[in-house]
């Protein structure tokens, strides 16, 4: 996920038009979709590689019910869900600052 959507679900928190949010479901339900794609039209070997990863979260039947349950999301989920988790007092913000190749040691 970038950091441009990660900004959008924070502000989706803060009670953004619910506009923001219908945004991000479309794309998860088109993502969803691709995968599924992606995953049965690609032979055996994908498929039992993705039957495998609903195996590791937990419960293999998400393999084949997944998308459907994408398909229910609605834009209030999404606020609900954001206002739980995406809260600034227990948030940690990174820096990644590239040290250029001429400052680095031994050069």
């Amino acid at each position: 996920m970038s950091v441009d959507k990660i900004w959008v679900l924070a502000e989706v928190a803060d009670g953004a038009p619910i506009t923001t949010s219908l945004e991000l479901i479309s794309q998860a339900r088109t993502l969803a979709g691709t995968v599924e794609a992606v995953a049965w039209g690609d032979g055996t070997a994908a498929v039992a590689s993705e039957l495998n990863e609903w195996i590791a979260v937990g419960d293999w039947t998400l393999y084949v019910t997944f998308p459907q349950k994408v398909q229910l999301v609605t834009p209030a989920d999404v606020q609900r869900v954001a206002k739980q988790y995406l809260n600034e007092n227990q948030s940690t913000t990174g820096w990644f600052v590239p040290v250029p190749p001429s400052a680095e040691k031994g050069s």
